[in-house]
């Protein structure tokens, strides 16, 4: 469902350009009294009027082409006082609307003190022209404001030019992702698109045309309580209320949503800005999107990119690319190419996902899983394909060559003869990763617009589901080995398997499906209220036959549902499980087959907290072995939060299973 704010936002910035073009167009046809809205009138200066302001050291070519919007009521007042006290030093050309209103100052929100102890209006400005300005702004210093709607309560301070290109008509975008060259993928996007929307072009077979919607732009729009600072050229912007624009070293072609900030020397040309999106300190962006609360800088290089909501890069070049929510590339690194749109991964420092060129055009790609780590100093030959390997980890200085892989929760290695892959080694060896991730996603997930597509758990039915297809090919290669490719185990990619992995593979994802399975048949007699004598689970719920969870076919290069495309509950791929994990035995009863399978949970999910706590104690006897005074210096396994957290989860099932399988009280 789309946030209200979408709409919002996209209706008052149609409703704003209408109306400044609706004023500009009465300016310039007449010179008489004009009424503009309910409570305001349009009209020429009094002679008394150009008199005060020239007296305050203020310029025209033709005062007949400066217009003053009041109040209705005193409309026929002369403001010579009050203009006199608002405008100073000031040159003004072609058609100027000053709107002279009695609003007070509602917000105490300005950047400095220096700039909230200024008083409003307009002084030593060089030039003004074809704008209309309200004069409860602070307008100070600049060299040429053309074209421009500044609105109440905004700042424009100490600028050069600002100004409106013929040729440009913001509103809309289309930026070309995946191949760079003899290809592509073009998104159009508009400043209040989704990841949601973002995807399903992606995925579309033919290219998406739009046509230019209503209320694109064709002046610059700065308004109410936005902030212009320090920055030498402006051209084709539009900020809407709360954004800033402070110390960049130019722009052009900008559309900045409230709380929206490009600041310290960043150079930036044909971009959008959703609430509270950055970019800073020196950074380049050209043909990019920001979605909500993403943020490129310091020192980034972004070109034709996509940063989907709680997006952080830094000190890297992103380029030609998709971002899906909360991925991180903090360090100087490269994405070129990489179609991410679940993002949720890291990109370590060095790490090289860019190598798109086959010595003919730059014309390859990547496509990444959710929760995809780029370890130190990988190289990432395309084309590459991991979407439906979420949260594989590519292992420092690893090089992957071109492969597709579809063994979820991996580990990737270099060793000495090529690459060796761990399926399903986070859940195994590493599960305090995915506790710790889980944990995270909560916590930093700011964009609060895209907030109801954006908290899908880790371990939910398009994920397990991958698992399973794994484990089934794991299950039967095509030859009996103790090294196992691609050619035996489809999925593997262009690495290889030892008979040990293959073996811890398959238990790793068989407790990962056990557990989710039986958390589901836990939270189905919680939510139903049903008690232990009496209930009939087979015939309620199991008896029917499900088929396999076919959310995916692996066997096929195709994309893996999102979480928001998914028809598919995470209890119809739970009874699944249920019915292939633990068939109901005619040796026993149904209120048997429900205790042992609770009991069952109860081991899993302890054996789950202790694994997650072991991963992380090792990290705390390796370091006090190998650094001194590591064990003053860092958080134990024991005082860890998202440790905490799990283990207080497994005692609660416990307890709660225990009181249900006694019957004495409700569970909870």
């Amino acid at each position: 469902m789309t946030h209200p704010d979408f709409l919002q936002s996209g209706k008052e910035r149609t409703t704003r350009i209408a109306a400044c073009q609706e004023w500009l167009a009465l300016a310039r046809s007449s010179s008489t009294n004009q009424s503009v809205s309910e409570q305001q009138s349009m009209r020429g200066l009094f002679p008394n009027e150009i008199d005060a302001l020239q007296q305050q050291s203020c310029s025209c070519e033709d005062w007949n082409h400066v217009r003053l919007v009041t109040s209705a009521a005193t409309i026929n007042e002369s403001h010579a006082i009050s203009l006199s006290h608002a405008i100073k030093e000031t040159r003004f050309a072609a058609t100027v609307i000053l709107v002279l209103g009695d609003e007070e100052d509602d917000s105490a929100e300005i950047s400095t003190c220096i700039l909230k102890k200024l008083p409003p209006g307009l002084h030593s400005n060089l030039l003004i022209s074809n704008s209309i300005i309200d004069l409860r702004a602070k307008v100070y210093r600049n060299t040429s404001i053309c074209n421009t709607y500044i609105g109440p309560f905004a700042t424009i301070i100490n600028c050069g030019t600002i100004d409106w290109s013929s040729n440009d008509h913001l509103g809309l975008m289309t930026i070309t992702v995946g191949a760079e060259r003899g290809g592509g993928r073009p998104i159009t996007v508009h400043p209040e698109v989704d990841m949601p929307d973002v995807v399903q072009q992606m995925k579309a077979s033919a290219l998406h045309t739009t046509t230019h919607p209503s209320g694109m732009i064709h002046m610059n729009i700065v308004d109410k309580h936005a902030l212009v600072r320090d920055t030498p050229t402006l051209q084709s912007i539009y900020l809407h209320p709360h954004a800033s624009i402070q110390g960049a070293t130019s722009i052009s072609n900008a559309i900045l949503l409230p709380q929206a900030k490009i600041a310290s020397g960043s150079t930036v040309h044909n971009v959008m800005l959703q609430w509270n999106a950055s970019i800073v300190d020196h950074s380049s962006v050209t043909d990019t999107l920001l979605m909500e609360e993403a943020q490129a800088g310091p020192h980034s290089l972004v070109v034709s990119t996509i940063l989907g909501p709680d997006v952080h890069v830094s000190a890297g070049e992103v380029h030609a690319s998709i971002v899906g929510p909360n991925t991180n590339a903090h360090h100087q690194s490269l994405l070129i190419g990489c179609l991410w749109p679940l993002g949720r991964g890291n990109v370590g420092y060095g790490a090289n996902v860019g190598s798109n060129h086959t010595g003919r055009l730059p014309d390859q790609e990547c496509t990444a899983g959710e929760g995809v780590f780029w370890g130190l100093s990988t190289a990432i030959k395309f084309p590459v394909d991991l979407s439906s390997a979420p949260y594989t980890l590519v292992a420092a200085g690893t090089t992957l060559s071109p492969q597709r892989v579809t063994m979820p929760f991996s580990l990737i290695v270099a060793s000495g003869e090529g690459n060796d892959i761990l399926p399903g080694w986070l859940l195994r060896s590493s599960p305090y990763t995915l506790a710790r991730n889980e944990a995270k996603y909560a916590t930093r997930r700011k964009a609060q617009r895209h907030w109801d597509y954006t908290g899908w758990k880790i371990l939910r039915a398009e994920t397990l589901s991958l698992c399973w297809h794994a484990r089934q090919a794991l299950l039967s290669p095509a030859s009996s080995g103790s090294i196992y490719s691609e050619t035996e185990i489809p999925g593997l990619g262009a690495n290889r398997l030892s008979e040990k992995g293959r073996l811890a593979g398959v238990e790793a994802y068989t407790n990962c499906i056990q557990m989710f399975a039986l958390r589901g048949l836990w939270r189905f007699l919680v939510d139903s209220g049903l008690r232990r004598n009496g209930t009939n689970l087979w015939e309620l719920e199991l008896a029917s036959s499900i088929m396999p969870p076919e959310l995916v076919n692996t066997s096929n290069v195709e994309w893996p549902p999102c979480p928001w495309e998914t028809t598919v509950d995470d209890w119809t791929i739970q009874r699944f499980f249920l019915q292939t994990e633990f068939p109901l035995d005619d040796l026993i009863s149904e209120n048997e087959w429900l205790e042992n399978h609770l009991r069952t949970l109860i081991q899993l999910e302890q054996d789950y907290a202790h694994r997650v706590y072991q991963s992380k104690r090792r990290d705390d006897q390796r370091g006090v072995q190998i650094v001194p005074g590591y064990k003053q210096a860092h958080d134990r396994a024991e005082d860890d939060a998202a440790i905490a957290d799990v283990k207080a989860y497994a005692i609660q099932v416990e307890e709660a299973i225990l009181r249900w399988l006694n019957d004495t009280t409700d569970c909870e």
